[in-house]
């Protein structure tokens, strides 16, 4: 019974976990439309249409709003100026977001916010090996191992092992990040010929 209601807590706070940072998108989204549909609101009145596939015409003035709203901004990001701001908003701001961390790997080739890049890995616990993350190796021997939850890869709980514990495998986060939202379906195509389990460590 206490092993069941274990797996219920961890399940939800896994999800609520993996769906804040969606929520949290969605709804910044749908207060920009809102804003962009009142500033275009005069114009869409000279369009010569009401709606366009049954989008009105001012929330799609909106969208298309936000749109160069944000290839504007994209511009402005690639400069130094930008990088500096975004760095600082993403500091104060975004990696206060649970989840945000692991899915902005997601998008980095595996690198975190802190400049540290985090590679794919097997990790042996509790006589078997699970998917993982390295994050760091210590000054004392022992391997900082993130292992997410499945299905919900922003959750999940740190480990130190041994070296001789941790295997690397060359699998992009983002694939490894996919197999554990899909309950691990793919596994043998993504594994093929990259890992020999052997017996495992003693």
């Amino acid at each position: 019974m206490r092993s069941v209601l274990e797996f219920l807590k961890t399940t939800l706070v896994g999800g609520l976990f993996f769906l804040l940072p969606l929520i949290v998108t969605l709804y910044v989204l749908g207060k920009g439309i809102q804003a962009a549909r009142r500033l275009v609101a005069p114009l869409s009145r000279l369009m010569p249409f009401e709606s366009v596939v049954g989008v009105a015409a001012d929330t799609l003035l909106a969208v298309v709003a936000l749109l160069v709203v944000c290839f504007l901004a994209g511009l402005v990001a690639r400069t130094g100026v930008g990088q500096a701001i975004a760095d600082r908003a993403e500091n104060m701001i975004l990696k206060k977001i649970p989840g945000y961390t692991i899915l902005r790997s997601m998008t980095s080739d595996g690198v975190l916010s802190s400049g540290v890049r985090m590679q794919t890995a097997l990790a042996w616990i509790e006589e078997s090996w699970v998917l993982a993350f390295m994050v760091e190796r210590n000054p004392s021997g022992l391997v900082t191992v993130f292992v997410p939850s499945a299905p919900t890869p922003a959750a999940g709980t740190i480990y130190y092992l041994t070296e001789d514990r941790v295997r690397v495998i060359d699998v992009p986060v983002r694939v490894a990040v996919k197999l554990i939202m899909q309950l691990g379906v793919g596994s043998a195509e993504a594994l093929r010929g990259k890992f020999d389990p052997g017996p495992g460590p003693k």
